[in-house]
């Protein structure tokens, strides 16, 4: 059987220039399949093409019949009293491209070409509405990320986490000693198979709300030797895969 292909375009946008209105259009087509709310046209600008962020790039995926099925958006922030980067990014992929697409890659692709993570103490920032993509991150990044269970309900760091976040988005709230991103996006439309872990447990303790939308905000330090780390799990993970593909 042929495997159905998914292709995408990438686009960078300067600051303090606003997307085309076609990139904005092809994300709102895939958040109508997603969310019980469709986000207006100047929503999609504010909240994935910040004002704030120095450095904007867009990858929207399409499937086999070139129809728009998901986005990646990526920023990145300068903190200068903190003297730090923020890396955050933003996903949303339609059942149909799930496991076809690399974000990963493509996220590691954007973080090796910002020079400011060669130089500054820089942070991958996350607002985590979906428990499986949740579970997934803190495996790929082997629980190197804050908040996790394996921090026993910690709040050791939260302090310094405070600070950072309120600096990115004040709209968070701070509950269970985590901070909690309240959206008004709407609910989420699609049903999640959830997998019982550790990981899911706690999202699902620690966010609730993520049915509506909410995001649990998490927190990565990272740093050329991390990132090379990843590069080489992720190329590493991909050829077991290819591998046990053509075995089978």
């Amino acid at each position: 059987m042929r495997k159905k292909k998914v292709t995408y375009i990438i686009t960078n946008i300067p600051n303090n220039t606003p997307p085309s209105s076609e990139l904005v259009s092809q994300i709102q087509l895939v958040r109508k399949t997603l969310f019980s709310r469709n986000l207006a046209a100047e929503e999609i600008v504010s909240k994935f093409f910040p004002v704030g962020a120095y450095n904007r790039r867009c990858i929207i995926f399409f499937d086999e019949t070139k129809t728009p099925s998901g986005y990646l958006c990526l920023q990145t922030y300068k903190i200068q009293k903190l003297d730090i980067a923020i890396f955050r990014n933003q996903v949303a992929l339609l059942n149909k491209i799930r496991g076809k697409v690399a974000i990963k890659g493509h996220i590691l692709v954007y973080l090796f070409s910002d020079w400011r993570v060669y130089l500054k103490k820089c942070y991958l920032l996350y607002y985590m509405i979906n428990p499986l993509s949740y579970a997934l991150v803190m495996k790929f990044l082997q629980n190197g990320a804050w908040p996790g269970y394996q921090h026993g309900g910690s709040t050791t760091h939260i302090e310094k986490y405070r600070q950072i976040i309120t600096e990115i988005d004040r709209s968070v709230v701070e509950v269970n000693g985590v901070f909690v991103h309240e959206s008004n996006d709407g609910a989420v439309v699609e049903e999640i198979d959830l997998i019982e872990d550790s990981d899911t447990a706690f999202f699902l303790q620690k966010n609730a709300g993520y049915t509506h939308g909410d995001g649990l905000v998490v927190l990565a330090e990272i740093n050329v030797s991390k990132l090379v780390t990843y590069l080489i799990r992720y190329f590493s993970r991909k050829w077991v895969k290819n591998t046990r593909t053509k075995v089978s």
